[in-house]
């Protein structure tokens, strides 16, 4: 066997595996997102599903034991839309039937690299981390956690808004945002995220985004 494969399987085909997984069930595409879009954007893309690929991609570094998290759950999507980037956590209808949990991410936001669409899927997490398929609960960043291991998180979260370390004026705004834009932030500029919020930083380095931390959660499911 391989290094890095597990059962016969290596690790880059089980991501790819995942990666699939996730544009097949948890990423969708409204009808009209690419014709309603600026034309800048409607030249950036081949055709209609190509946004979905490329956001997978950008899903590529998150550790496999987080992509199978939110696989794993009912509720958590993201729709690319022409509209502005939105998270809503209820019911959204959509396609004759019903999405829950639902990042709405903004094709102007992915293709400019803003930080916006890294900051929606950032409440994504957040809401489904703290409280899975359960409709009401706490999200992570209130000390909710669907896990031990990530009530623990939530409970760090909770210890480190107050200090007011916050990034930029989004994350010092309440607890939600604080996480969001930290893990926007963690894409988007590392070193300004651990110059400004070193333990915000060390605690997503070392808890969600590190695959150590999603094995040894799944050892203590088993």
């Amino acid at each position: 066997m391989n290094p890095g494969s597990v059962g016969g399987i290596s690790s880059a085909e089980a991501k790819e595996k995942l990666l699939g997984a996730l544009q097949a069930r948890k990423i969708h595409i409204e009808p009209s997102a690419l014709r309603l879009s600026p034309p800048h954007i409607r030249r950036r893309y081949e055709h209609a599903w190509a946004p979905v690929a490329e956001l997978a991609e950008r899903l590529r570094p998150w550790p496999e034991g987080l992509l199978q998290h939110i696989l794993g759950h009912e509720r958590g999507h993201i729709l690319l839309t022409h509209r502005s980037s939105s998270y809503q956590e209820g019911r959204t209808a959509f396609g004759g039937g019903e999405l829950s949990g639902l990042a709405r991410i903004s094709l102007a936001d992915m293709s400019s690299d803003s930080p916006r669409s890294m900051h929606i899927l950032g409440h994504l997490l957040d809401d489904l981390l703290g409280k899975g398929d359960e409709p009401e609960g706490r999200w992570l960043s209130q000390g909710g956690g669907t896990h031990p291991r990530l009530v623990e998180v939530g409970r760090r979260l909770q210890r480190l808004f107050p200090l007011g370390y916050g990034v930029d004026e989004v994350a010092r705004e309440n607890p939600r945002d604080y996480f969001a834009q930290s893990w926007a932030l963690y894409w988007q500029d590392r070193e300004r995220l651990n110059v400004a919020d070193p333990l915000m930083f060390k605690l997503l380095r070392n808890t969600l985004l590190a695959a150590a931390f999603w094995k040894e959660l799944r050892e203590v499911e088993e």
